[in-house]
Parts: C-alpha cells; sequence; structure tokens
C-alpha cells in the first residue's frame, strides 16, 4: 500500500504504468526526474498537480479519471 497525497491508502501500481505515466508527465512539463516506474515523492507532485491542473481529486496516484484525462 501506498499513502497518497491526500492521506488515502492506494494499491502500489505496477512499473510500467508508473513509467508510462511519468513520460508523459515529463512530455507535459510538469515531471523531470528519472523515468524508472518508482511511484515516489516527486512522480506523486507531478501527478498532484496534474490533478489539480484538471480539477481532479489530488491524490497524487492514477485513479481512472486521472488516467483518463492523462492518456485521453
Amino acid at each position: 500500500m501506498i499513502v497518497g497525497l491526500d492521506g488515502g491508502d492506494y494499491e502500489q501500481y505496477l512499473p510500467s504504468a508508473v513509467e508510462r505515466a511519468q513520460a508523459r508527465l515529463r512530455d507535459l512539463g510538469l515531471y523531470a526526474g528519472p523515468v524508472d516506474g518508482e511511484l515516489g515523492k516527486p512522480t506523486m507532485e507531478a501527478l498532484g498537480e496534474f490533478q489539480r491542473q484538471h480539477e481532479l481529486q489530488v491524490s497524487g496516484v492514477q485513479s481512472p479519471m486521472t488516467r483518463a484525462r492523462l492518456y485521453g
């Protein structure tokens, strides 16, 4: 389990899913770290910023709505 930016408990994501998100967030200029599949603080903060920009719940993890906006 991981703790989201909102304090909620979430299941761990597969490294390949995290790498995909990191690459997309990097393309959007929200993430400057390595594309390494680690859901660490920099990745969660980048996801949180993306969620803020798109008026989604700010959890720092890839909720279904976040994935839809990130890749849709």
